[in-house]
């Protein structure tokens, strides 16, 4: 059935070639990936019809770990907040409420920094318990409505639903994405912003540009309309250091980098200009990885 009723594989991204011994990739897929069983077939791609396109939504919570505990005591709501931080009080900032992030309180950030930026701020302790708890309800709301589901991180996940025709596609993709936030916030209380596109790094994107609490849904010819002037940064996968390369070639923008000459860029990047060449262009083929067709983790 094409655009009708409701209907897992990106990691958190890695750097392109450019980039070495950078931090970490933020989240861990362990935490969402509930008793799912990895090692599979294939991921299996949606057949799509000829003169139809795919259905990609990018669901990320907002300020995941502040917003549960903000939901247990309402009374936190509208304070600066962060959770994070070990026993003896220092440690980094987990996430940061939206209010706590008016100050330039961002997530990774040391808590001694964080206090120094917004006096007064409001310390809370992560609880993995919790935290796990409330990520698998987050996980089985949205398989409610969308029974083919990636997890990506403890608070991102991306769902595909039927292809749709051009002409419907952008009003189709928008009622699918209220409907997963609208059930997302019934049953957890908790808020998210989803991204539709066409592709998962599309998608993602338009989560990000969504937040907080949004839905953005990417028209298929639109990715450069929304993004050409964005900083080349917001590309996921395009870390520091390969932004830091990039500007030395005079690549600034998504759009710099969307027209880039390949062969100016394959001296710094090699086997991986292909990728961020497409990606600068919203291309992404990647499939969601629903249960079951999860690869072996990397050691």
């Amino acid at each position: 059935m094409v655009c009708s009723g409701p209907s897992p594989h990106l990691t958190s991204p890695r750097e392109y070639p450019a980039h070495r011994g950078g931090a970490k990739p933020k989240g861990n897929p362990v935490f969402f990936t509930r008793d799912r069983v990895t090692g599979g077939a294939a991921p299996r791609k949606i057949p799509v019809p000829a003169g139809h396109l795919p259905v990609i939504l990018h669901v990320d919570m907002d300020a995941f770990f502040a917003s549960v505990e903000i939901r247990s005591d309402p009374r936190l709501n509208g304070r600066a907040l962060v959770v994070g931080g070990g026993p003896d009080g220092r440690g980094v900032v987990t996430t940061a409420s939206y209010p706590a992030r008016k100050y330039g309180v961002r997530s990774g950030m040391s808590l001694a920094e964080a206090r120094r930026l917004c006096p007064g701020l409001l310390v809370l302790p992560v609880d993995p318990p919790k935290i796990i708890h409330e990520s698998l309800r987050v996980l089985q709301a949205v398989e409610r409505v969308c029974p083919r589901v990636e997890p990506a991180s403890i608070d991102e996940a991306y769902l595909e639903f039927e292809p749709c025709t051009e002409s419907r596609w952008v009003g189709w993709a928008e009622d699918r994405a209220r409907l997963v936030q609208r059930v997302i916030q019934e049953r957890t209380g908790l808020p998210a912003s989803v991204g539709a596109a066409v592709g998962k790094l599309p998608a993602k994107m338009a989560s990000a540009a969504a937040k907080p609490n949004g839905v953005l849904a990417l028209a298929p010819d639109g990715f450069l309309q929304r993004f050409a002037g964005h900083p080349v940064g917001v590309i996921p996968g395009v870390g520091p250091q390969s932004v830091l390369a990039l500007a030395e070639l005079g690549v600034h923008t998504v759009g710099d980098l969307a027209v880039a000459s390949r062969a100016d860029l394959a001296g710094r990047f090699g086997s991986g200009v292909a990728s961020l060449l497409g990606h600068a262009q919203g291309h992404d083929a990647t499939p969601v990885a629903a249960a079951g067709e999860e690869a072996y983790p990397k050691s």
